[in-house]
Formats: C-alpha cells, sequence, structure tokens
C-alpha cells in the first residue's frame, strides 16, 4: 500500500492494526546517501565505528517500508501487510540535507518518483523536539488562562482616561437610579483586556439594590480561548507525522527484522527519536526503546553455518536462494487489500517490496533451522532457532562484522 502525505492521517488505524496483529514487523529504508564522510577502520570496536558513522549524519531517509506478518495457522501461511511511505518534512528545523549523487542516480533509475517525495512527502517531528515543543505549549496555555482568568475576575487593567470617565459616568447613572431594584452593567468587551467581578456601591445607597454583571461575552472569550489552545496542541500533535508509525512499532514490542540494518537503525532513530547521542550506550538504548529488538537477515547469513548454503547474502542474492533446497517460499503470500507487493513480481530497492522479501528470508531460514532440529514455532523475539542472532546487527568492512544490542 503507497501512503503519501494525502492519505497517511485516514491509514494510520490501518497500520496500527496490522501491527498489533502481527508476529514480526521488517523493515526497509532507503536513503540519500549512505557512504561516511570519516575513514573507516575494519579494527574499530562497535563504539569507535559508530562514532565514525554517527559524526557529519547529514544524509535522510526518504521512503520507508514497513511489512506485518501474520501466522495463519488454519492455512499454515504466513500472510503480510505491506506499506510504502514517501518521508519528506518542509519544516524550518531542518532547512538542509546532504545527498550522494550516486545515490540518487541508483533510486532514479529504480524508478523512485522525486516529485511525489518532494510533493506529497509525509512529514515527521522526532519524539525529542516534539516533546519539549508540547511542554512549552502547555507551559503557554497555562500562563495565558492564568493571566485570562486575573483580568476577567481579580483586576481592571489599565485602559485609557476618557474610557474609564465613561464606565463612571454609566455606573453612577446605575446608582442613582430609583425605579428598579436591580440594574444591569453591560460587560465589558474581552477584546480590551478589562473585566469587572464586583463593584462596591457607596455605604448610602439602598443595600436591596444589587448591580449584576453579564457574563456572556466573558464565557465565550474563555471558550474561544480553549478552541485555539486545543487548535495549537492539534496540529502539533499532526506534525509529528511518520514519527507516530514509529512510536506504534515500539509500544508493540514485537521484534523487527532488517537487512543490512544499521543505517536503517540510525535513520529511525535520529530522524522519528532523537538525534543521534554521542554516547555509544545511549544510542543503543534509543534503537531497542524505538525498535523493541531485531533480527538482520545479513547478519544471520553471513555466520558460518548459513554462509555455506547460501553464498550470496545480498537481499536480491538471498530472495533468489530462498526458492530453491534446502530453503522454501511456498505459503508466503500477501493479505487482501495488500496485493500491490507479491514475491512473484519483483520491484526491488523500493522500500515495501525489500520490507516484503526480508521478512520472506527470515521466513525461509527459519523454516530451513526449525526442519534441521526437528522443531515447530513461530517466528517471534522468543524463537529458539534464531535465538543466538537476535539483536546482532551486521557491520560492513570490519573484521568483527558485527554490532550487538544487548
Amino acid at each position: 500500500m503507497q501512503v503519501t502525505r494525502n492519505n497517511f492521517e485516514a491509514t494510520l488505524p490501518i497500520i496500527k492494526e496490522a501491527i498489533e496483529n502481527a508476529d514480526f514487523l521488517s523493515i526497509d529504508g532507503e536513503f540519500t546517501g549512505i557512504e561516511t564522510k570519516n575513514p573507516l577502520n575494519p579494527k574499530d570496536t562497535s563504539e569507535e565505528r559508530y562514532k565514525a558513522i554517527s559524526k557529519d549524519f547529514d544524509f535522510i531517509l526518504i521512503q520507508y517500508g514497513l511489512c506485518a506478518f501474520k501466522f495463519n495457522k488454519q492455512t499454515g501461511c504466513y500472510e503480510y501487510k505491506a506499506f510504502n511511505f514517501y518521508i519528506f518534512s518542509h519544516q524550518e528545523s531542518r532547512p538542509t540535507f546532504s545527498a550522494q549523487k550516486s545515490s540518487l542516480e541508483f533510486l532514479a533509475s529504480n524508478g523512485f518518483d522525486f516529485g511525489k517525495l518532494y510533493q506529497e512527502g509525509i512529514p515527521y517531528l522526532d519524539n525529542d523536539r516534539y516533546n519539549k515543543l508540547k511542554t512549552n505549549l502547555q507551559k503557554k496555555h497555562l500562563e495565558q488562562e492564568k493571566d485570562s482568568k486575573m483580568n476577567l475576575d481579580n483586576s481592571i487593567l489599565e485602559v485609557n482616561e476618557e474610557f474609564v470617565e465613561d464606565f463612571r459616568s454609566k455606573l453612577k447613572d446605575i446608582l442613582k437610579s430609583e425605579d428598579q431594584k436591580s440594574s444591569i452593567l453591560e460587560p465589558l468587551n474581552p477584546s480590551e483586556n478589562l473585566k469587572l467581578s464586583t463593584c462596591t456601591a457607596p455605604s448610602n445607597v439602598d443595600k436591596d439594590k444589587k448591580i449584576e454583571k453579564n457574563t456572556e461575552n466573558t464565557n465565550n472569550y474563555l471558550q474561544e480561548l480553549k478552541t485555539r489552545q486545543n487548535q495549537e496542541l492539534k496540529e502539533l500533535e499532526n506534525s509529528r507525522g511518520f514519527s507516530k508509525v514509529i512510536e506504534m512499532i515500539a509500544n508493540s514490542g514485537k521484534v523487527v527484522v532488517g537487512h543490512n540494518m544499521l543505517l536503517d537503525i540510525l535513520h529511525t532513530v535520529h530522524q522519528f527519536v532523537a538525534p543521534l547521542p554521542q554516547s555509544y550506550t545511549e544510542f543503543k538504548t534509543l534503537a531497542k526503546t524505538s525498535l523493541n529488538c531485531f533480527f538482520d537477515t545479513k547478519y544471520i547469513t553471513s555466520t558460518k553455518n548459513i554462509k555455506t548454503i547460501v553464498k550470496n547474502t545480498s537481499l536480491p542474492g538471498l530472495i533468489r536462494r530462498m526458492r530453491k533446497d534446502p530453503f522454501t517460499l511456498e505459503n508466503i503470500k500477501a493479505s487482501p487489500g495488500f496485493e500491490e507487493y507479491s514475491l512473484n513480481k519483483s520491484t526491488l530497492h523500493e522500500a515495501g517490496y525489500d520490507a516484503v522479501i526480508t521478512g520472506a528470508v527470515l521466513i525461509g531460514i527459519h523454516r530451513y533451522l526449525c526442519k534441521r532440529c526437528g522443531r515447530k514455532e513461530i517466528i517471534s523475539s522468543k524463537s529458539r532457532v534464531l535465538s543466538i542472532y537476535l539483536n546482532n546487527v551486521f557491520v560492513m568492512f570490519s573484521e568483527n562484522n558485527s554490532m550487538y544490542f544487548q
């Protein structure tokens, strides 16, 4: 399913339901660049590699693929719902970004629609900035309410002399009136920020005489203020955009699958959660808070017991290999209404499709491992045959070749 700014809000309930009902999720990202500006040493520790990659992190993620897989016990099939999101923010908080010529050429050669990206890309606001803006807005609203109540109920604000004299004249006329027990004092216009709560008559005035205040305009003013405040909060919430989807993933607790997914994790944190921290330990905490736990099919197929069978560990190579013995891609199909991405129709390097085949590769590997050890289980973070691969992410050009998110 294609998701842009035009149908994002309407599609959110469908996305949420798919995530909550899934056994596992798979993701994929497309970026404006992938090469780091800093030199990489094959002997780097995980912390050194993180610092090298995260420094000057100026490329952005512009397409996000998400696929929710659910095992149907009645049919014995894995059914999936895939979403392809165009991501682009016009907010002033990030007015510039970097792009790599070869990356843009690669995307264009694979049919990437840059016009749709710019015109219909889903905005986003990372959770860190959103929380700060929300706190400041709530403080502003409290001050507004405090000032309004004070002005309406407890004080007379400074106004010009002509207005004061006019008001005094009207008040004297009412106090001199002898033909009625009760007189009406018209309310002051709230827009002038002049509010009176009580007026004390001189001691020689009839005690039965009451000066009443019409509060209709006052109540309208307070209601209008509350309406404006609610609208501001709604606009701020809407500005979160795609960050809401990442929050859904985090709240679901579901395991997330990627292929060579370190960049996917880095960009997910940086664009939708919080700017990448200097601390490697803090980054790992943010990553696990955002994406719970993960399996990286690049890492799994690079281990000795799998690599000898698959040979080619690229995503296109793996999906081809999964169609042959001892693997199988049988009984994996799109859910009704989500047939756009099929395992029988390749649209490689579109994030939604790549998320589908990433999940399919894990299913093929999982079936092979289960068959080899005689187990029957559904893919989840508690899978026994996959437990040794949990939270290990592949690292390119590294002797260690992995980063562990313990």
